[in-house]
C-alpha cells in the first residue's frame, strides 16, 4: 500500500487549511455587507425622519421616534438576511423587542385608518 509522503500530507493540509480560511473569510465578507447594507438603511430611515442616528439606534422612546425606530428594523429584516438577533445588536436591543417592533409595525400598516406609515414605508422603500 503507498502512503503519501510527509510532504504531500502537509501539501494537502496547507491547502485544506487554506480552503476553510478562504470559505470563512468569504462568510465574514458577505456578514460586514450585510452589515453596511442596514446601516444604510438606518441612515436613510434618520434623514427621512430628521432624527439622528444616536436617537435612532438609542434608548429614547418618544412615539414618533419609536415608529422610526421599527420602520427601520423591518427595512432591515426584509432587505437583508441578518438574523433578529443580529438586528438587535445593530439597536442595542434583544431580539424579542425585534420581533414587537415588526409586529408592531406590521399592525400600523395594516390599520385602515391610519395611513401615515403606509405612507411613510412607500417613501422610505422608494429611497432605498
Amino acid at each position: 500500500m503507498n502512503y503519501p509522503s510527509k510532504e504531500t500530507y502537509l501539501i494537502q493540509l496547507e491547502n485544506e487549511t487554506l480552503r476553510e480560511r478562504v470559505k470563512a473569510l468569504k462568510e465574514r465578507i458577505k456578514e460586514l455587507e450585510l452589515f453596511q447594507e442596514a446601516q444604510r438603511i438606518i441612515e436613510v430611515v434618520c434623514h427621512y425622519y430628521e432624527y439622528s442616528y444616536k436617537d435612532l439606534v438609542g434608548k429614547y422612546r418618544a412615539p414618533a421616534l419609536v415608529i422610526a425606530r421599527h420602520i427601520a428594523i423591518q427595512f432591515i429584516k426584509s432587505k437583508t438576511d441578518l438574523s433578529l438577533k443580529e438586528i438587535g445588536k445593530l439597536f442595542d436591543r434583544d431580539h424579542t423587542t425585534i420581533i414587537h417592533a415588526l409586529r408592531n409595525i406590521e399592525a400600523k400598516r395594516t390599520h385602515p385608518y391610519d395611513e401615515s406609515v403606509k405612507t411613510d414605508l412607500f417613501n422610505i422603500n422608494l429611497i432605498l
